[in-house]
């Protein structure tokens, strides 16, 4: 998992990268980035998820519902849009 999280956060600077260039050339285009951006913080937050699970002792009783997972995703500092 260490190696899929350095290879996003490599994406996610080349995003950054394209973003720069995007937003001067082919503005149109920043809406698809930034869906590309969100998906990938989403896949992100799963992984972190993922690593605090296997740290921590799984807690009896009913699951709890996620809540407001979609703000944070949008709001990932790894996968911004480096605006």
């Amino acid at each position: 998992m260490a190696l899929v999280e350095q290879k996003l956060n490599q994406v996610a600077t080349e995003l950054r990268d394209v973003a720069k260039v995007l937003v001067m050339s082919k503005p149109a285009l920043m809406p698809v980035l930034q869906k590309m951006i969100q998906a990938g913080a989403m896949l992100m937050q799963e992984i972190g998820k993922s690593k605090q699970e296997g740290q921590q002792p799984q807690p009896s009783g009913p699951p709890q519902p996620p809540g407001g997972e979609g703000a944070q995703a949008a709001a990932s500092p790894t996968m911004d849009q480096g605006q």
